[in-house]
């Protein structure tokens, strides 16, 4: 069983982005949410074109078995996001107009689909570390992290990479 992340140096494709686009949609449904970030081609093209580095695809022997996906941001937008001033939606199409050359000073866990036989195996842990140590390496900031709190699954999840990074989390509650 050969694992690999495309943050380790795999190329990353357009065709990657949209198959990590479509996992997503199978699993979130985001199409009938209007506050999830729609798995649009065109939303697909952007993270391509703007933040792809954010994306990072896990291979089982070159096939693609799931992905990890955070946003760059900024506190006050992220501050907005978990007190429910702003959709998840909303906050994606605010990132466009940020200046994303700039190391970020907040990053939102956004999400991550593993197909189920490659789950509990510590693969999205790896690579959102794996992403988050490649974004953080030159930057004179530390981002603080954020995630919504959909599941004990995914709670676990962000206090791993908490516990590996050392960055600071704050939590988004449906409540």
């Amino acid at each position: 069983m050969n694992i690999t992340f495309s943050s380790d140096g795999d190329t990353l494709a357009l065709e990657d982005v949209k198959k990590a686009s479509a996992l997503c949609e199978a699993y979130f449904s985001t199409e009938k949410d209007v506050t999830q970030i729609p798995t649009s081609t065109l939303n697909s093209q952007w993270i391509y074109d703007h933040i792809k580095e954010y994306l990072n695809i896990i291979r089982l022997d070159g096939i693609m078995i799931g992905y990890t996906f955070m946003l760059p941001s900024t506190l006050s937008l992220m501050k907005d996001f978990i007190t429910h001033n702003i959709t998840e939606a909303t906050l994606f199409e605010q990132l466009k107009y940020l200046d994303l050359t700039q190391p970020p000073e907040a990053i939102y866990l956004s999400d991550t689909v593993l197909l189920p036989a490659y789950r509990g195996n510590g693969f999205a842990t790896t690579a959102f570390v794996k992403t988050l140590t490649a974004i953080t390496a030159a930057s004179p900031i530390k981002p603080v992290l954020f995630y919504w709190k959909h599941s004990p699954e995914g709670e676990r999840l962000a206090q791993r990479i908490v516990q590996e990074t050392g960055l600071v989390l704050h939590v988004k509650t449906d409540a």
